[in-house]
């Protein structure tokens, strides 16, 4: 986890402390897995660092993440491996990137 550790750090000061409602010129939002409910979730709230931790974490390389009583890892492991639960539903709306591996 050393490396995870050193990304962590990096992301953690580009992000510079940030919620997710803090992104008011590009609003956010992102899916994980719930691990104790068994259920993916929409993230669209609370600290961004993890938040995107969440979203991305993959257990062979990124630990799951703890955001309140939820233990949350990569949805794509599960359902909507496209993390389309996410995007904003407003006509204005905007998708910047979806893709798929």
């Amino acid at each position: 986890w050393a490396r995870l550790s050193t990304f962590r750090k990096h992301f953690s000061g580009l992000v510079g402390g940030r919620d997710v409602q803090s992104l008011d010129m590009l609003p956010f939002s992102t899916t994980a897995f719930d691990l104790k409910s068994m259920r993916s979730d929409i993230l669209s709230e609370g600290p961004l660092e993890l938040v995107c931790f969440a979203s991305g974490a993959f257990p062979p390389l990124f630990p799951p993440v703890h955001i309140g009583s939820s233990l949350y890892t990569d949805v794509a492991f599960f359902t909507d491996a496209s993390g389309c639960r996410g995007l904003q539903t407003s006509p204005e709306s905007r998708v910047l990137q979806v893709c798929h591996a």
